[in-house]
């Protein structure tokens, strides 16, 4: 099979899971070209190792203006110039990751002679689209030959906004189960890690994007009211459009001597493994982070926001624990909680169990050539 990628940026989980899908399909013997937007917007842009990691696996980059704007011109534009490659190099299917790829594909597609299914994955609807571009989105799924949600609350999240679209299935996202040993030892941040370590005090880690959706603020809020007798220093890894307020934040509320934040980095995994407790407070996801389930696979505790999305991953006090979504208090006891529970090796392992059996990019990859292979064969 021939696969072209679209997707607006290799950013964050969506990007990791273009690359982990591109990888595994390339194994597999199948071709795969990837196509997004070069140039970064507003927070939004390529993750340098997922750009990296697919050059390195030689998969041919196509840039486009823009996969991301919502601009006309700038789709009709991006549209054009995805048509001149698809001429080139016809793809069997095309998977986008994104609303405004798939409408950037159909267009690029339309006039051609043989028809090129489209499937979307929707990673994640997001919580600040307005009205008109929450109709436009849902128009453009029912027009798409496939949606992927990633989890059964995503799907029903879609509904609920009007899909109708018949032709959709979930596939949850997956990752391997080798943790990543990338980062130099000598790294300032690891060696920190280390010392604080040796000094009694327990780590606590957050990562992902810094901004107001992954909530990062809140939990700057639960460790301003966590006792000084609790030793903990918490890392935020992530770059953002919030990581210089919340450096101010920290300031603020007097806690800069118990957090550290790092900024960008590139194998952010490798850091997971060395904290005693991941914390996720976003207030939305397509589904569990990839950051849980990496902590999952690791055997690292995991305390997240009792989103739906996070609880189809997440049960409290059985595989790991859940505070009250936007709840600072609660967030602060459960911290404490988690960190003093007895039975944290029986935890970790239904963590890494319930990973092992529903998460894997083994079968993530299974499922979507599957998929693939039914999607080009009712196209013929």
């Amino acid at each position: 099979m021939k696969i072209l990628h679209i997707s607006t940026f290799l950013q964050g989980g969506a990007g990791k899971v273009v690359v982990n899908l591109s990888k595994g399909a390339l194994a597999k013997g199948h071709e795969v070209t990837v196509a997004c937007t070069e140039d970064s917007v507003d927070g939004y842009g390529n993750y340098p190792e997922h750009i990296e990691g697919l050059r390195d696996l030689k998969v041919p980059l196509v840039f486009l203006d823009s996969t991301f704007s919502r601009d006309q011109a700038k789709n009709r534009l991006a549209s054009e110039t995805l048509h001149s490659q698809i001429v080139r190099d016809c793809p069997d299917l095309i998977h986008s990751h994104s609303s405004i790829p798939s409408l950037v594909a159909m267009k690029a597609t339309s006039g051609l002679k043989n028809k090129i299914p489209i499937l979307q994955t929707m990673h994640g609807w997001g919580i600040y689209k307005t009205a008109e571009q929450e109709v436009q989105d849902i128009g453009i799924l029912e027009l798409t030959d496939h949606v992927v949600s990633i989890s059964k609350s995503s799907e029903n999240l879609l509904v609920r906004k009007g899909l109708s679209n018949p032709h959709r299935s979930i596939i949850y996202n997956g990752l391997s189960s080798v943790p990543v040993t990338g980062t130099d030892p000598n790294d300032e941040h690891i060696l920190l890690i280390k010392s604080l370590k040796e000094e009694g005090k327990k780590i606590i880690g957050v990562v992902g994007t810094v901004d107001s959706r992954k909530n990062q603020s809140l939990v700057m809020d639960a460790l301003s009211i966590l006792p000084q007798k609790v030793k903990i220093h918490a890392f935020f890894i992530g770059e953002g459009e919030d990581l210089e307020s919340c450096r101010k934040k920290a300031e603020t509320l007097g806690i800069s001597n118990r957090v550290t934040l790092t900024g960008y980095k590139a194998a952010a995994r490798s850091f997971i493994g060395k904290f005693d407790l991941l914390v996720n407070a976003s207030l939305s996801e397509g589904a569990a982070p990839l950051v849980i389930l990496e902590a999952f696979a690791d055997k690292t505790l995991v305390l997240a926001s009792d989103t739906p999305e996070n609880k189809e991953a997440v049960e409290d006090s059985r595989n790991g624990f859940l505070f009250r979504s936007g709840d600072a208090q609660n967030l602060c006891y459960k911290i404490q909680k988690s960190l003093r529970c007895n039975n944290q090796e029986k935890i970790l392992d239904s963590a890494y169990d319930l990973f092992s059996s529903r998460f894997t990019g083994k079968q993530t990859l299974q499922n979507y050539l599957e998929l693939y292979k039914r999607l080009i064969n009712q196209s013929h």
